[in-house]
């Protein structure tokens, strides 16, 4: 059966006038700003430098997409990068706000709903580690973290991720593995609308662990995509968009028809 790999979407960006690199970091960490509307900070934080949430978000959203921190600027925890990721947000003058975060940008997310919960409204965890890692770190060069993360590594029209960034965060998963069984545990105290997105073929997380975090946590939805490994924006763009623009935008209303679901072509 041929896989069900997504074509990669044309880059499109809708708002080339709005789109703002900060050129200092802030707070440590770089961000870049795209779109209009209701606000979203977006964690992207996989090897690979993808813009296909951050280009599809900032069609009716204004979002600012926070870079993960490179070389000796690594953070030590999820909860460390949550403070961060929250005083960005200050400066920049947000005071509700939806949250995605990917990968180990998915990790800082939650740190960020429970430290913060009356400024996030609604919180989208893609490929999160946080509800259970499989234990499997060793990623850090570009070669691994195609074989470890892509259900499809051996896919032609792939590029590999930046060593640099690609070994920055495998660094940072590594230090931030010793804080995972403190936080590995569902929190009923998240009350916002909440969606976990995992790949099947995921070979860095424990799928399994969504189905206890949805029982736990009010108002929370898991969704699995189809021929997917970690990177998800990597093998199935489009599903990915397609569930993330569908949640930002429907929120509550997603979580209630949508308690768990398989996003199959």
């Amino acid at each position: 059966m041929a896989p069900a790999r997504d074509s990669h979407p044309e880059a499109k960006d809708s708002h080339p006038e709005s789109k703002n690199s900060h050129p200092e970091p802030v707070e440590g960490l770089r961000c870049t700003e795209a779109g209009q509307g209701e606000p979203v900070l977006l964690l992207d934080w996989t090897p690979w430098e993808s813009s296909v949430l951050l280009d599809g978000l900032a069609e009716d959203h204004r979002v600012i997409s926070v870079d993960p921190p490179d070389g000796p600027a690594a953070l030590a925890s999820p909860r460390e990068a949550a403070v961060a990721v929250a005083a960005i947000a200050k400066r920049l003058g947000l005071t509700s706000y939806a949250v995605v975060g990917a990968s180990l940008g998915a990790d800082a997310a939650f740190q960020l709903a429970l430290q913060n919960p009356g400024s996030v409204a609604a919180l989208l965890l893609v490929s999160p580690t946080v509800a259970g890692s499989a234990g499997n770190h060793q990623w850090g060069t570009p070669e691994s973290a195609t074989r470890m993360m892509l259900a499809h590594p051996e896919a032609d029209d792939l590029e590999a991720p930046g060593p640099e960034r690609t070994a920055a965060l495998a660094s940072m998963a590594r230090e931030w593995a010793a804080t995972e069984t403190e936080s590995a545990n569902p929190h009923p105290g998240i009350s916002c609308a909440t969606l976990m997105v995992y790949g099947q073929e995921d070979r860095l997380v424990l799928r399994t662990a969504g189905h206890a975090w949805k029982e736990k946590i009010p108002n929370c939805s898991v969704s699995y995509v189809y021929d997917a490994g970690h990177a998800i924006a990597l093998d199935r763009p489009n599903a990915l968009l397609n569930v993330v623009l569908d949640f930002i935008t429907r929120r509550e209303t997603f979580i209630v028809e949508s308690r768990s679901r398989l996003i199959n072509p």
